[in-house]
This record gives C-alpha cells, structure tokens and sequence, in this order.
C-alpha cells in the first residue's frame, strides 16, 4: 500500500513540474501508476508505451530541462518492464501514448441525389468526327453514331462534313455513313 503512495506522489510531482504535458516528438505522454491504469480518465484515448520507449521520453524530458532531472530518473527507475493484458499485470509505473485522432468524415446534410443527378455526375466524354472524300473535300453525308451506352444518333453532317456530340458515355463508337447529300439535291427526279 505504502508503494503506491510513494509512486502517485511521484506522479503527482512529475505532472505538477511539467504542468501536465508530457510529450516527445510531438506525442503526447501520461504517467499513471499500475493499480490506477484500468481506471484512468480517458484510457480509450491512450496505448501502452513500451518500457524502452518510456525510458527514451523520460531521458528527453530530463535534457529538456521540463521537470527535475531527479524525479524523472526516479521514474525511469519504476517503469513497469513490458506486459500483455492477458497474461500479465503492469508493475510500476505505465507510460501512456496519446492515440492520434483522424478528423471524421462529415456528413452531409444536403438533398439526396436522385439517379438523373447522379448520371450527370458520371464522368461524360465527347467525340468529333470530320468526314473528306478523296481530294480533302467535306463529305456531308448522312451519319449513324453507336453510341458506348447503345444510345445512338442520326442526322446529316452538313454541308461542311463535321460533326461534335458531347456529354456521352466513355467507351467505343460505331459510325456509318450513308447516301451523299449534296446542297442542291432534292428529292424530286429530274425532268
């Protein structure tokens, strides 16, 4: 019993000399003692620093000059040597390392999104397509575009033999090409 005193004393003192910021490397450490260590505020918060470890935070601290060199080797001193919670018991003193938090994902509080939105959100491609005859000239032909989502568009290339369709789905088109149409066609047979 009177050990226990004698360690949450030494506890207390080395907390009071570094104004409760134990830290090293820019984690930060707690000091408990082992009959206090299943009971410690926020434990979920911490993980057992190995005896080593704790050794190498506490030389540190004394070359910082954060608390008095003398109750820091004390510490070193009655570190508990390195235990498993299922098989063993700490003995000693028990440095414990702050767990880093990870921001949480905030969660949005919007409209949900309905599947038209959500397809307009997809990643969309386009295509440009420029038909010449053989002496570099615009064919203004009539087209049929197979589309990579099987969608598929019909139309006349126009005069200048250029066609651009945009916000379509990534993937492989099927063109073919129909009858010429030339600007002074009609569809009436000549006289």
């Amino acid at each position: 019993m009177r050990r226990f005193v004698t360690l949450r004393r030494l506890v207390a003192e080395i907390e009071k000399a570094t104004r409760g910021k134990l830290s090293y490397q820019g984690r930060q450490y707690r000091l408990v003692v082992d009959v206090d260590f299943p009971s410690t505020p926020s434990r979920d918060s911490y993980e057992v620093a190995s005896q080593r470890e704790a050794r190498v935070v506490l030389d540190h601290t004394v070359k910082e000059g954060n608390a008095p060199a003398d109750l820091l080797r004390q510490a070193s001193e009655k570190i508990s040597r390195d235990w498993r919670a299922t098989s063993s018991q700490p003995d000693g003193l028990v440095l414990l390392r702050r767990i880093p938090h990870r921001a949480a994902a905030q969660m949005d509080d919007g409209p949900a999104i309905t599947p038209s939105q959500m397809k307009a959100l997809r990643q969309t491609d386009w295509i440009e397509i420029e038909v010449v005859d053989q002496d570099d000239q615009p064919y203004p032909a009539h087209y049929r575009l197979e589309l990579a989502d099987s969608d598929v568009r019909e139309g006349d290339l126009g005069d200048e033999g250029f066609l651009t369709v945009s916000a379509i789905e990534p993937g492989s088109c099927k063109l073919t090409l129909g009858d010429v149409k030339l600007a002074n066609d009609t569809d009436q047979p000549p006289a």
